[in-house]
């Protein structure tokens, strides 16, 4: 019988039928022990009470509850995996998963948490990955409410990564890793805030704008018809170092992404579903602008 500790008093520590082995318990503020009973009968169900982190628990009276299973109050669904099966999840999804279980736990200590894999070396390597992983995109952080260097705190940003999912926050790093610098400040904050399509119709809309610039052209210039007269044959943005098969290439994939990704936000509401789609629809958008990058360079020469 696994023990969950409401109370801070260990006179009150029951290991249950578990006697004569360690068992894990947690107080009411989240804090997780050792209870290692002793082998003096008239003692026997007090056990001993040792912190994980190796503190000296300071305790106030109070009772414990017992619950029907040490898996279940511990949450450690990890380890019903098998090492390899856990080690070849993706580092992602391995973090998300972290950081469900460190906010079902109210889990604050780091080291503890780590503590409970000691005896899978392989899976303690994978769950300490996800811990830095975790960190390197702050969704967890030192927290100032504990002295311990351990003490962490799932942020805001870690919340909503897990609200939002893991397709979200693959889509978001894959915008962060490499969005074109003229539409980051435009297009990001979108985004970020669940704003998919307009954040798609801006990203092109920056395209179009920038075309138009490049290739001299007028306002009354627009959409397909822009991209037709900016590279077109003899067009003013055409490489005429290109091989015919190139050039027009070059037109149709401009053509083809203002038709498909702009027109239709421009004359109806556009729902994006699925955000790792719209994501990629913002990358095509920024692959544009590069494209366009290299036709400005080879303009100013």
């Amino acid at each position: 019988m696994a023990i969950r500790a409401m109370s801070r008093d260990p006179s009150w520590i029951h290991p249950g039928p578990s006697s004569g082995h360690t068992v894990h318990v947690r107080d009411s503020a989240g804090a997780r022990y050792a209870v290692v009973p002793t082998d003096n009968p008239s003692t026997q169900r007090r056990g001993s009470l040792t912190r994980i982190d190796g503190s000296v628990p300071m305790l106030a009276a109070g009772t414990v509850q017992e619950t029907s299973s040490l898996a279940s109050e511990d949450h450690e669904a990890m380890l019903t995996l098998s090492s390899d099966s856990v080690q070849a999840l993706p580092v992602d999804e391995r973090g998300l998963a972290v950081l469900k279980d460190l906010l079902e736990e109210r889990e604050w200590n780091e080291y503890s948490y780590l503590l409970r894999y000691k005896r899978s070396p392989g899976v303690a390597s994978a769950v300490a990955e996800s811990l830095a992983w975790l960190r390197g995109r702050a969704f967890i952080a030192r927290s100032t409410d504990q002295p311990s260097d351990a003490a962490i705190f799932v942020t805001a940003r870690g919340r909503e990564a897990l609200a939002h999912g893991l397709a979200t926050v693959r889509a978001v790093e894959h915008l962060e890793a490499g969005l074109h610098p003229l539409l980051e400040q435009r297009v990001r904050r979108q985004f970020l805030l669940g704003e998919y399509e307009q954040a798609v119709f801006v990203a092109m809309k920056a395209v179009e704008v920038r075309v138009r610039s490049l290739a001299g052209l007028g306002d009354d210039m627009i959409g397909v018809a822009l991209m037709t007269k900016a590279f077109n044959t003899d067009g003013p943005l055409t490489d005429p170092a290109a091989v015919p098969g190139e050039r027009v290439g070059t037109m149709n994939l401009f053509q083809g992404a203002y038709a498909v990704l702009r027109n239709p936000a421009g004359h109806r509401e556009v729902n994006y579903d699925d955000v790792t789609e719209a994501a990629e629809a913002v990358a095509t958008a920024s692959l544009l602008m590069r494209i366009l990058d290299r036709v400005e360079e080879r303009l100013s020469r």
